[in-house]
């Protein structure tokens, strides 16, 4: 929805979602959100966030009638980031594919 974008600064504004690996997981309101989803944007160079400078941000939209999903999804997410071989992986890929073959595991 288009209520998406506006629910993501506002939970950024209560604190910011970078981690210190140069990781950002902004997330909106599950009612801002008509299909669950999670877009990763590789940036070329790092941006200041809030607190950290990062190149990949995981943006995350659990749709309501997703959001008993919540936990597995955040979880997926957390054993990508926790693995510095995957991020570094993430970092030099150019395509789309190369990408969802990493996320795969393939």
């Amino acid at each position: 929805r288009d209520s998406f974008h506006e629910s993501l600064l506002e939970r950024e504004s209560l604190g910011g979602t970078d981690l210190p690996i140069g990781v950002a997981i902004p997330h909106g309101k599950s009612t801002d959100v008509n299909k669950t989803f999670v877009s990763i944007v590789k940036l070329d160079k790092k941006i200041h966030w809030q607190e950290y400078k990062v190149n990949l941000i995981f943006i995350i939209g659990i749709a309501k009638k997703d959001i008993k999903q919540t936990k597995r999804i955040i979880s997926n997410i957390y054993n990508i980031i926790n693995n510095e071989q995957i991020l570094n992986e993430l970092r030099r890929v150019n395509t789309t594919k190369e990408v969802e073959k990493i996320i795969n595991g393939r």
